[in-house]
């Protein structure tokens, strides 16, 4: 059985999507339509999410007059919920509002409308932080739909989705990143070998924005989240960055299985937790 790789890239949230699809020969167009169908889909998203469009409705509410409500599209209704829930499961270590001005201003939502509203001046609602990831998965589940099973996808490199393997009895790599010397990537290399679906989120000072680091553990320089989903994946790759390693019992949740969590600090000492090292060996 004759395997190849199927590819596309596309750029929008201000970064680069990498899909790349590993099929049989004669799949090879159904993947490229899968593929592509992806490419739209995320574009769409962008229109959705984004902070910076005056056509998305997270720039209408953050540009309007608090009290105001803005209709929010499903998929952008759904992933503030999401970050609403994971924002209190992490005591605020990743913050969806994180850019406010005013931090006593908090957002209001009707779930049988999917209207929201601030409920004070200065809300600033940003997905920065995991509208990419949720991107991914939106991806994965068209892959699912159309019954591929071997898939690598990627926003930026710092967020990920594995999912079997790259050819028989080869399995996926990827990279865990923290700074850039001479335009080349300094981190570490994996091998995914187990093939089982993963999402991976990285967050550090060579990701994130001021609006982050003006408020993040001093001693961490870079972490990794890996779990079920990657908009998961990427709020809480920030709650760790934020919070640091002594906190990560903020990331346990009983509905869900153990993460795979690494951190990189200042000093250059690596940690990584039992899940991680029972997925890709020790991380140092």
């Amino acid at each position: 059985m004759r395997l190849i790789h199927v590819k596309a890239s596309q750029n929008h949230m201000a970064t680069t999507f990498h899909f790349l699809v590993s099929c049989e020969v004669r799949r090879e167009s159904a993947a490229l339509a899968t593929l592509y169908e992806g490419q739209r889909l995320v574009a769409r998203l962008e229109t959705e999410l984004s902070e910076f469009l005056p056509s998305s409705p997270v720039f209408k509410l953050n540009h309007a007059i608090p009290g105001t409500r803005i209709r929010f599209s499903p998929h952008a209704f759904h992933l503030l919920q999401q970050a609403i829930y994971l924002g209190e499961q992490t005591r605020g270590a990743f913050d969806c509002l994180a850019k406010s001005k005013n931090k006593a201003a908090k957002l209001a939502v009707d779930p049988t409308t999917l209207e929201v509203w601030a409920t004070g001046p200065g809300a600033q609602l940003s997905f920065g932080a995991i509208g990419k990831g949720y991107a991914l998965d939106q991806v994965r589940g068209l892959l699912a739909l159309s019954d591929f099973k071997d898939f690598l996808l990627s926003a930026g490199g710092s967020s990920v989705v594995l999912s079997g393997f790259a050819y028989p009895a080869e399995p996926w790599c990827w990279g865990w990143s923290w700074e850039r010397e001479r335009d080349e990537a300094v981190g570490l290399r994996f091998e995914h070998c187990s093939g089982a679906p993963l999402a991976i989120g990285i967050s550090g000072i060579q990701e994130q924005g001021e609006h982050i680091l003006g408020r993040r553990d001093p001693r961490t320089k870079s972490a990794l989240f890996a779990g079920k989903t990657a908009a998961e994946a990427d709020a809480l790759s920030t709650a760790l960055f934020v919070a640091g390693w002594d906190r990560q019992g903020w990331l346990s949740d009983p509905l869900r299985p153990e993460p795979a969590l690494g951190v990189l600090e200042t000093d250059g000492t690596v940690r990584w937790n039992r899940v991680f090292e029972s997925l890709w060996g020790p991380a140092a």
